[in-house]
């Protein structure tokens, strides 16, 4: 069956940073359950979509310390070499079947439970998460931010020894760069808070950081629960990203709570930009 010209594009390679996709099919991080806990399952899950001819196939969120546990909720995690282990199987499964294998590394910020680890959650400032009901975190301290940020730099080293083409700084869904960004979270008066230029710096900082290899960056389009923060908003961060030649930006936009988008929102979309493949 000849295939309609119009959807030629979709079967061309395109390259981003210093990796090429064979095609334009890109499997989002999305949750499945499996963790490290189940790597099989894991693995196979991907794997499936990689032999279907899939491009590129990534975990679900993935945590970055033991800080941002996610626990009652199963997460994917990067905090040390048993994690690595456990992940490698995806990332080798992704690559026998011809795909790019990625990784969402996170840090839940304001909303982690942090039901295992028993950690105070830590944020932007002290205010108190309006998703995961009791959770009041400790306002970061600048010794913070820097602890988190190397945090975020060894679980990309570690994501790069598991084998993963693609790193993401995942700040969508009000995740902590996400925080940093809003004016809701991040009640700041020193250079992480304020004005825009401040509120980004976290972000950006951490992109900067965490750019040895190919870097995907995640951020949301819009919450509508949060009346200050806006598309304009993120439009603002995502040039200032392209200035610093981070290769790849995803938005997604979601509404916290009830987890429904208004009309016109929960439009998931994946943008790119030239940049050198330094």
């Amino acid at each position: 069956m000849a295939c309609d010209p119009r959807h030629e594009i979709l079967f061309e390679p395109v390259r981003i940073g210093p990796k090429t996709l064979r095609n334009r099919f890109y499997q989002v991080p999305h949750c499945t359950g499996f963790g490290v806990e189940k790597p099989w399952s894991q693995a196979r899950h991907r794997a499936v979509k990689a032999e279907g001819g899939w491009a590129a196939v990534c975990t679900e969120y993935c945590t970055v310390s033991r800080e941002s546990d996610e626990t009652p909720y199963v997460s994917a995690r990067m905090w040390d070499d048993h994690d690595v282990r456990m992940l490698a199987y995806t990332a080798d499964q992704a690559h026998e079947r011809g795909a790019l294998a990625g990784i969402e590394l996170s840090h839940t910020g304001v909303h982690g439970e942090n039901s295992e680890s028993r950690l105070a959650a830590a944020a932007p400032s002290q205010i108190a998460s309006d998703f995961a009901a009791g959770v009041v975190p400790r306002a970061m301290t600048k010794r913070d931010i820097r602890r988190v940020q190397v945090d975020w730099v060894e679980a990309a080293r570690r994501s790069r020894s598991a084998g993963f083409d693609i790193v993401y700084v995942y700040g969508a869904h009000t995740y902590l760069p996400g925080q940093f960004l809003s004016p809701h979270y991040n009640r700041r008066t020193d250079e992480y808070g304020g004005a825009l230029r401040n509120r980004a710096r976290f972000w950006l900082e951490t992109l900067e950081q965490v750019r040895a290899g190919s870097i995907w960056t995640r951020v949301s389009s819009s919450c509508p629960w949060l009346t200050t923060w806006s598309i304009s908003g993120t439009s603002t961060s995502a040039r200032s990203a392209s200035g610093r030649s981070i290769p790849a930006r995803r938005g997604s936009s979601r509404r916290a709570g009830s987890w429904r988008a208004p009309a016109g929102c929960g439009r998931q979309h994946r943008s790119r930009s030239s940049v050198s493949a330094g």
